[in-house]
């Protein structure tokens, strides 16, 4: 009785093994390639799985293969017995590297700005021509999409460029792209109209970004370069402003009264004078001594304040025969 029983579960364990190994067909299912092979379609295929048994449908396309036919490639095989699962038919889709229009402008934005050494995407935009995508490309999903040639024209924006990707092994096809490739810059527009002398505040301006190439050479980027600085002109509201447009602002004007300091290596003194020039502070100017009417050049302190320095001559004189001071 045990003896039986041990048979009985050997048998019954045989036959487990067995249906765990008997080929099945798989049913619809996905290819990327050109080929349909054994194993694509049935499970437990042997060592026979990689022989290719039919075409695959043309990228983004789908197809059916009747089963009684696959059944005979594999049989032709040696494959037997194969559980079919009751189908009548397989569909077979096969798939391929979908470039989309958005993926393609992303891709070329990343080559300019690797050649531009631009770090912000939100600085290129990317316009491609019409009929520019999407492309499929018979390669792995996940292969990287290759932007190789590119030509481009700064004065119109326009580019050219080839277009392919690279699966596992080899390159896909080229296609030609073109479009228009454009750089952002940051550049500040005028909130208020701006009168000659007028110091420039925070508030006064605004950030835009503006094309590169529709934009003169010295545009002001940052706060920096324009607050606390005063026009030279009147500049409307709305208009972007320029370095050249902008200077310090001047605390002392042409004929203004200011205060001259007189610096020796032994004393400090100071003299009424007029200002023959203007200038901002830092400046030097021209200026003339009221007493004496002589005329030094001086760099401007602050409104109304200047220093200038004793030539040596005059300096040596004075060390050696003190008199009071009349003239610079």
């Amino acid at each position: 009785m045990k003896r039986s029983l041990a048979v009985l579960c050997l048998l019954s364990l045989t036959s487990l093994c067995s249906a765990a190994d008997r080929p099945v067909l798989k049913g619809n299912l996905v290819v990327a390639g050109t080929l349909v092979t054994l194993g694509d379609l049935i499970e437990n295929a042997g060592i026979n799985a990689g022989e290719a048994l039919f075409h695959a449908p043309d990228i983004g396309a789908q197809g059916t293969i009747q089963t009684w036919r696959i059944v005979e490639a594999a049989r032709s095989l040696g494959v037997q017995d194969i559980d079919t699962r009751n189908l009548q038919t397989v569909r077979i889709e096969r798939t391929g590297r979908t470039a989309s229009s958005g993926e393609i402008a992303d891709a070329l934005a990343q080559e300019f700005m690797t050649r531009s050494a631009i770090a912000d995407r939100n600085r290129v935009v990317v316009q491609l021509d019409a009929g520019s995508g999407p492309y499929q490309f018979d390669a792995p999903l996940e292969a990287p999409l290759l932007i190789e040639n590119l030509t481009h024209e700064p004065t119109t924006g326009r580019f050219e460029a080839s277009l392919s990707v690279r699966g596992a092994s080899k390159r896909s096809r080229q296609v030609r792209i073109s479009g228009v490739l454009t750089e952002l810059i940051d550049a500040l527009r005028l909130r208020r109209t701006i009168g000659r002398g007028e110091v420039i505040t925070t508030g006064d301006v605004t950030v835009e970004r503006i094309a590169r190439n529709r934009a003169s050479t010295d545009l002001a980027a940052t706060l920096s370069e324009v607050v606390g600085l005063a026009s030279r002109r009147s500049i409307a509201e709305g208009l972007f402003v320029r370095s050249a447009d902008l200077e310090k602002p001047r605390v002392i004007a042409r004929n203004d009264s200011v205060t001259i300091v007189l610096e020796t290596p032994h004393m400090v003194l100071s003299v009424r004078g007029r200002a023959v020039d203007g200038g901002a502070v830092g400046d030097v100017i021209d200026v003339q001594n009221i007493n004496s009417k002589r005329v030094v050049q001086a760099t401007i302190l602050g409104p109304g304040k200047v220093t200038a320095r004793l030539s040596t001559q005059r300096q040596t004189a004075s060390a050696a025969a003190p008199q009071p001071l009349t003239t610079p």
